[in-house]
């Protein structure tokens, strides 16, 4: 409503950058934009009421005797904006976390890392359409929501490097936790910045690059979506030694780990609901809570009040599997997308339980139709007037 009164769908008034069919048709769907559109592309959005009452206004001789047929309107634009070398396409986030993931959905099919890995969908498809595979909600067969283990593709208590358990990551029927897909670390650079409060000691243990990048805000890395072999995973690191470990409870401000699947929250955030495994598909839209050790309850905030965001929610960058891993080396990979989750939880051996809350692919071709929301970084750079 605007001055007490509904507002009329006519009212509204959206308008697009220079480019996408859309500016030129009023439909609102991006779908086959031209170039001047793809890249950091500008919405703007205005909102008028035509007859908005201004009795106290009249009472002072604001305005004349038709006093209640004042017009009021406000714009505001917002631009979605690329800051990756993927061509056309705004699919790089920031601060993108180092848990290189293969293309890979665990949960679809239904039980595919108990058989054959060829059982198993991929996320994403390939670079030249960048199809979301299941679209959608988990109760109705997508991937939104869906929960598992993000595992190290390395054997616990390597010394200094991954010491690979399979050439291949994939679903793992042999981890010690289900249903899950298997990670590699991601190369990082020398140093990360921006490493969050956290009242657990876990943030004094930050000490290798790759702890840092997690904890912290990885700046540096370009995680170039759909460049061939574009970036690397990084099998000189042991994401099982403690560093994930660390770098996780830092971030989220998890107080505590556990090696059982009894997840106890213990000062994280929270998806609603939250419970001891099996967990339940969390309520969509999805509803964070916050936790007793989230810093905004030092300034007013109540645990358990629902929040708009999380240091929890972070993007992972999904890379084709056909590279060989082998241990103690530096593997180049091809990312096709990345995958937006939700740290529930992470226990003492690098292993990461998520929700999935978002899914893109990268994609090359203009004719493209997409599916799906990217996580791209979008700022209001004309506020409301």
């Amino acid at each position: 409503t605007v001055g007490g009164m509904a507002l009329a769908t006519a009212s509204i008034t959206v308008t697009y950058s220079a480019g996408s069919a859309a500016a030129s048709t009023g439909v609102a769907d991006c779908t086959g934009a031209g170039t001047g559109f793809a890249v950091n592309p500008v919405v703007t959005v205005q909102v008028r009421q035509t007859s908005v009452p201004t009795f106290f206004a009249h009472v002072f001789g604001l305005v004349n005797q038709r006093w209640n047929l004042v017009t009021v309107s406000g714009t505001a634009s917002a631009e979605a904006f690329n800051p990756s070398n993927a061509g056309s396409y705004a699919v790089q986030p920031r601060c993108v976390k180092p848990f290189m993931i293969p293309n890979y959905d665990p949960l679809n099919k239904p039980n595919c890392n108990t058989g054959s890995i060829g059982q198993c969908n991929s996320f994403v498809g390939s670079l030249s359409d960048g199809i979301i595979t299941n679209p959608g909600l988990v109760a109705n067969g997508g991937v939104i929501g869906e929960r598992f283990w993000l595992v190290p593709d390395c054997s616990v208590g390597a010394a200094t490097n991954c010491a690979v358990v399979n050439a291949l990551p994939q679903p793992n029927v042999t981890a010690p936790v289900s249903p899950n897909l298997q990670y590699v670390p991601g190369q990082t650079p020398p140093s990360s910045t921006a490493l969050p409060y956290a009242k657990s000691g876990a943030c004094n243990n930050i000490s290798s690059t790759y702890a840092q990048a997690i904890a912290g805000c990885d700046q540096s890395t370009a995680y170039q979506c759909g460049i061939l072999q574009g970036n690397n995973a990084d099998l000189t690191e042991n994401p099982t030694a403690g560093d994930t470990a660390n770098g996780v409870q830092c971030l989220t401000h998890q107080a505590t780990t556990e090696t059982t699947d009894v997840l106890t929250p213990s000062g994280q955030d929270t998806l609603d609901p939250f419970a001891t495994l099996p967990l339940a598909a969390p309520t969509y839209p999805f509803v964070i809570q916050a936790g007793t050790d989230n810093p905004l309850t030092g300034t007013g905030l109540s645990s358990g009040n629902t929040i708009t965001s999380s240091t929890s929610i972070v993007s992972l960058p999904i890379f084709n599997p056909g590279s060989t891993m082998t241990t103690n080396s530096v593997v180049p990979v091809t990312v096709v997308g990345f995958l937006q989750v939700f740290i529930n939880f992470v226990d003492t051996s690098g292993n990461v339980y998520v929700t999935v809350m978002n899914v893109t692919g990268c994609g090359q071709n203009p004719g493209t139709v997409y599916y799906g929301t990217s996580p791209v970084p979008v700022r209001l750079i004309t506020p409301p007037s």
